[in-house]
């Protein structure tokens, strides 16, 4: 292993900087780039031992005991013998039943203790027993195991009952919706997913009506000939359509291949009260972190603890001139104190703020358990999730708050968020999601001190709003999790618990990606929140190495419509990579085997271009090094920082690109020449101290930090 310090490639652009910039530490796992189709993952994936994981996952009942009849009528047919048909045809009649004794969001699980082994669909990572998905899905995956002849049963058992329903609603599209799971692979289902799709792309909702041609081309996977050429030259019709993009973009991302970059302007976020010693020399992804959102117009907005700062185009680009807007978040929403807070100890709090590029969705302050001091109770309070806009001139619209004050719309009476959500108290987790006019959210139930789930960390669920006034469009039970334990700890007792957040939320090819950091990993369908998969992930023991958990999941890099999607739970001392969509047939769920930590302290995504690799930071004995892992473990360093230079947030990367900060630099690297360092510059200390993560649009880059933002202009 040949160890390499910046500079020393002949003509490096390397600029001299206040210290020494020794090292920067890169672990690089590679991860297979997603083919056309989804080959199973060959090396043995017990690699994880223990789960110590007892997470619960919410199944149907009904669908279950209906699954699993048609199972064993299914085993009884695929003995043979004369009463072979009529078997097949029980089994058929109770599968459909599953469908029709469930709705979007009832899962079962993937491999029943006690059900008959009627399918040998394979199991290469070896997660059958621990993954749930909804109950359409467990359909398909049985029907997708049959022959094409035994398909053909099954639709001429049911293409009149779907072309039926069909009849009755044409273009109504709950009914369409329900025409589409209960009979599929039969054409009206098609015909459904059809029109739906259609009314989708029409109401500019593009991610789902992708999602619904999905669904459309796994309905016709036994139609050949002619009728299979009509159908794919209307796919084909559709899909260029939801190809386009109609937000504004810049006319060339610079920053994705830039070489070298000058600063332009320095601010203060929150306060200008000098902090000597303050800086980011916490652990990577813990505490609180403000993020920021860019908008069509190029202006951008950043989220600090207590305030929104906005910043106008022309704001980003002078010293001293354009347009600051500042709103203090408690003047904002009308609420007597925002008081977010985050312990190193238990995961981070990232404030990322949500956009379509026109609104905004924040997630203020951070709700609080239940508990009792001295034998009073004391009330569990949530956290807000705030719906607005910033207009041209740089003042605030808020259009909806949801929160445990109420939803305030100017035209409705307040509601309290119980009304929307269920009962209880409210916390809102960080990384809300909007896409095409809805909000996504990952929220939990907070525990009051007498009542039930009172030693639970907190039911956690997935909601889906209308972004226009707030409306519930769905929700999904996820887990009904404990927080991360002890088994035996001098320092904190046996069987203490660390209180964790939820990982932010992420959108992979029309599913919404959601970690609990209680145990589960889960994607859902954003059309209607059909579970595409659970899995129940190794938790480690809360004095154990673990991820920060505060990172939104990762899709690959190097296609437009990435298929897997990397995370590292808070929780879990394993990195995981998922394709976003199993293949039925094969089973398959990881993408790549899961990685332990090791010495990493934190993943920053996807780079590349020929293969999809993951960029983690972590050290090479007593260093901060970038670390390279390649996908037969042998792992190199490249790049160290100094005894007295620590990372300081997520690093940026493209195809081409690596940018990264720490509490003295600011880095860009070429990953096309192993890591060549082609420029850095000393970041300028306010006092709110230095270091944090970068952002990049057009030919801007910026870097906000805990207190402060600073802007470069890349070339």
């Amino acid at each position: 292993m040949r160890l390499r310090a910046p500079g020393v490639h002949a003509g490096s652009r390397r600029r001299r900087t206040g210290g020494l910039l020794a090292l920067v530490s890169f672990c690089v796992w590679i991860a297979p780039a997603a083919s056309a189709r989804q080959e199973p993952v060959s090396a043995d994936l017990r690699l994880e031992g223990a789960l110590r994981n007892d997470s619960f996952q919410p199944v149907s009942a009904a669908a279950s005991e209906e699954l699993l009849a048609g199972d064993r009528a299914w085993s009884r047919a695929a003995a043979g013998g004369a009463g072979a048909r009529d078997e097949r045809s029980r089994a058929f009649e109770a599968w459909y039943r599953a469908l029709n004794a469930s709705s979007d969001g009832d899962a079962v699980r993937l491999a029943p203790v006690d059900g008959p082994r009627a399918f040998a669909w394979p199991d290469p990572d070896q997660t059958h027993d621990r993954r749930t998905e909804d109950v359409a899905y467990a359909v398909l995956r049985r029907l997708s195991s049959a022959t094409p002849d035994e398909r053909g049963e099954w639709r001429t058992r049911f293409e009149t009952l779907a072309s039926g329903a069909l009849e009755e609603a044409p273009t109504h599209a709950p009914a369409l919706a329900d025409v589409e799971r209960a009979h599929p692979f039969t054409r009206s289902a098609a015909i459904a997913a059809l029109r739906l799709a259609d009314g989708a792309f029409e109401e500019n909702r593009i991610a789902d009506a992708r999602l619904w041609l999905e669904r459309l081309e796994r309905h016709l996977l036994d139609i050949e000939g002619e009728q299979r050429a009509a159908w794919d030259a209307r796919i084909e019709r559709r899909r260029a359509a939801c190809t386009r993009d109609d937000r504004p973009a810049p006319a060339t991302e610079t920053w994705r291949s830039a070489s070298d970059f000058t600063l332009e302007r320095t601010q203060r976020l929150e306060s200008t009260r000098k902090r000597p010693g303050h800086g980011m020399r916490g652990p990577l992804g813990l505490g609180l972190e403000p993020g920021l959102a860019f908008l069509d117009d190029g202006s951008f907005a950043i989220q600090t603890p207590r305030t929104l700062v906005w910043f106008d185009a022309r704001a980003a680009g002078t010293r001293t001139g354009g347009t600051i807007a500042r709103f203090v978040f408690a003047e904002l929403i009308d609420v007597p104190s925002v008081r977010p807070v985050a312990a190193p100890s238990s995961g981070g709090w990232p404030l990322l703020p949500a956009t379509d590029g026109q609104s905004l969705v924040v997630v203020v302050d951070r709700g609080r358990p239940g508990y009792k001091m001295r034998n009073v109770p004391i009330a569990a309070y949530g956290n807000h999730l705030v719906h607005m806009r910033i207009d041209g001139e740089g003042r605030s619209v808020v259009h909806w708050t949801l929160s445990a004050r109420g939803l305030e719309r100017s035209n409705l009476p307040p509601r309290d968020a119980a009304e929307i959500l269920g009962p209880g108290t409210w916390q809102f987790q960080p990384g809300p999601l909007l896409i095409d006019g809805v909000v996504f959210v990952l929220a939990r139930l907070l525990p009051e001190p007498e009542g039930p789930g009172a030693e639970r960390g907190g039911d956690a669920w997935l909601f889906a709003l209308d972004a226009r006034a707030g409306e519930l469009r769905w929700a999904r039970l996820i887990t009904k999790g404990s927080d991360l334990k002890s088994d035996s700890s001098a320092r904190r007792g046996p069987g203490s618990s660390v209180p964790t957040a939820g990982m932010p939320l992420a959108h992979v090819r029309g599913r919404v990606v959601a970690c609990t950091n209680l145990g589960i990993a889960a994607a859902f369908d954003a059309a209607d929140g059909r579970q595409c998969w659970s899995l129940r992930t190794r938790r480690r023991d809360v004095d154990d190495p673990g991820w920060p958990g505060s990172r939104r999941p990762s899709p690959e890099a190097g296609s437009d419509r990435p298929r897997a999607v990397v995370l590292g739970p808070f929780d879990s001392d394993f990195l995981y990579s998922f394709h976003a969509i199993p293949d039925l047939a094969r089973g398959g769920l990881y993408a790549s085997p899961p990685v332990p930590i090791g010495d990493a302290a934190d993943w920053t995504g996807f780079t590349g271009s020929a293969e999809a690799s993951l960029v983690t930071l972590g050290r090479d004995g007593r260093h901060r090094a970038l670390r390279l892992r390649n996908g037969a473990g042998e792992v190199r360093s490249s790049l160290y920082l100094g005894s007295e230079e620590h990372f300081a947030g997520r690093g940026l990367t493209s195809n081409d690109r690596l940018w990264l900060a720490s509490d003295q630099n600011l880095f860009l690297l070429d990953f096309e020449r192993d890591l060549f360092l082609l420029a850095a510059q000393a970041i300028p200390d306010l006092g709110g101290g230095l270091g944090g993560t970068p952002y990049g649009r057009g030919d801007r880059l910026v870097l906000v930090g805990p207190d402060t933002v600073w802007i470069w202009r890349v070339e």
